[in-house]
């Protein structure tokens, strides 16, 4: 029973979440029903529990049979009746249950759907595109609506974390593109390295808080100046008072005032409008011109620093000046792409790789298992092999074998590639063990071949 509930409650949390993201995404769509069309006592409450009829329907459709969509219909049906039921009072009346009854019934469907399909599939980046368009929509037009004012920075904080989702969210598709990592399933998404992902997540936080800096920095220099002023104010009564100053001498009269103007006309509705529309939208192109350039200065920024540090590890170890004499470099794939002198490279960047660590002091198998590819490789090449990097370890491994005359690769080599696949591509494990084992055979089988 354990085994069966931990994986239910962890597919309907994720559903919870994703459900979440979606409402954050098309927030003017509920909130409207909400306002205009539910009761005043329970609509926030039937509005802050929509994401549990995401968990509600993944969990449901887990536990009921793929074939039976009537079911599954009924089932979706009665979720949203008991929450608008639970949220909104028993005696609703007739056009507020019309339109709750199918807005929940709605959600708990694509919560089934979500049980049985990835959330990628059922949740494009178009879809992503279209949530922010409709929250820039709506925050331009609400604002003219007098009824809907005190409900306005709810839409502003929802459309700022919908932003914040779409661009994390976004920000792991272009990882999973770029790692060629698009595997996925609906239950488990596909993982992604933590090397990989926390560096790209604090470059989209960073990018967020610039968005989030351009969007209120009136308000928090308003907020500087006044606290600095209260500061200094307290600081100036800290400080002993001297003699009282000299009373200060009567200004001289003003001089008459000039005859008042007659009062101007205000300007007519449609000018007023327009105004806001173009302030509204020169904001909004300002706003994402210092995205852009942000993002550009993201994406050159780690490609400049990493410049720097392989120009000083070179002064530092004059002796790999000289650049690798292998052909290849097994370091770890940096997805922050820094441009090339020629504006020709298009594969991934590679960071600089130092001195060769001795065997006792690599600190795990899979280390030890690259290694020993790495000096396979050396070996090969004093052999007379040429290994161009862009070759895969397994041409390698089968144009090794048949430079030295053999149809097929040695059981040692073979072994070699099966455990370096599986810890470069992979990320599985290796025991120290095995690397020992395999250390010892590639010795066996290079002592048994003869000399060049």
């Amino acid at each position: 029973m354990k085994n069966t509930l931990r994986p239910l409650l962890l597919r309907g949390l994720r559903a919870l979440l994703q459900g979440a993201a979606e409402l954050l995404l098309f927030l003017p769509l509920p909130l409207l029903l909400a306002v205009y069309a539910l009761p005043a006592p329970g609509r926030w409450l039937w509005l802050a529990s929509l994401p549990l009829l995401y968990a509600a329907g993944c969990a449901l459709a887990l536990c009921l049979p793929q074939e039976r969509r009537l079911t599954r219909h009924a089932v979706a049906a009665a979720s949203g009746l008991l929450q608008a039921v639970c949220t909104l009072g028993a005696g609703l009346p007739a056009l507020p249950a019309l339109l709750a009854l199918p807005a929940g019934w709605l959600l708990a469907r694509r919560g089934a759907r979500m049980a049985a399909e990835p959330w990628a599939l059922l949740f494009p980046p178009p879809a992503f595109a279209a949530g922010l368009l409709l929250q820039f929509a709506a925050s331009f037009v609400l604002q003219f609506v007098p009824s809907f004012a005190p409900y306005l920075p709810l839409l502003l904080w929802g459309g700022l974390a919908a932003l914040g989702t779409a661009l994390f969210r976004m920000n792991r598709i272009r990882l999973q593109d770029e790692t060629l990592n698009r595997s996925s399933s609906a239950g488990s998404p596909p993982a992604l390295p933590p090397a990989v992902l926390w560096p790209n997540r604090l470059w989209t936080a960073l990018l967020l808080a610039g968005v989030l800096l351009l969007a209120f920095g009136s308000a928090l220099e308003a907020a500087l100046r006044e606290g600095l002023t209260r500061l200094a104010a307290f600081l100036l009564g800290l400080l002993p008072q001297g003699q009282e100053p000299p009373p200060e001498a009567a200004p001289p009269a003003a001089p008459p005032s000039p005859p008042a103007l007659p009062p101007s006309e205000p300007p007519p509705a449609w000018l007023q409008w327009l105004e806001q529309a173009l302030l509204y939208a020169a904001g909004a192109l300002l706003t994402l011109l210092a995205a852009y350039l942000l993002y550009r200065l993201a994406r050159r920024l780690p490609g400049r620093l990493r410049r720097l540090l392989a120009w000083l590890a070179e002064r530092m170890n004059p002796a790999q000046r000289s650049g690798s004499a292998e052909g290849y470099e097994d370091e770890v794939v940096s997805l922050l792409r820094a441009p090339s002198a020629g504006r020709s490279g298009q594969g991934l960047q590679r960071g600089t790789r130092l001195r060769e660590p001795r065997w006792e002091d690599l600190r795990s198998g899979g280390e030890r298992v690259r290694y020993l590819y790495r000096e396979w490789l050396r070996g090969q090449r004093r052999r007379g092999l040429q290994a161009p990097p862009q070759w895969t370890p397994a041409e390698t491994v089968r144009e090794a074998a048949a430079a030295n005359g053999a149809a097929a690769p040695g059981p040692a080599a073979g072994e070699l590639l099966r455990l370096y696949e599986s810890v470069r591509y992979g990320e599985k494990p290796v025991s120290d063990e095995e690397a020992a084992q395999l250390r010892s055979r590639l010795e066996a089988e290079t002592a048994s071949k003869p000399k060049r």
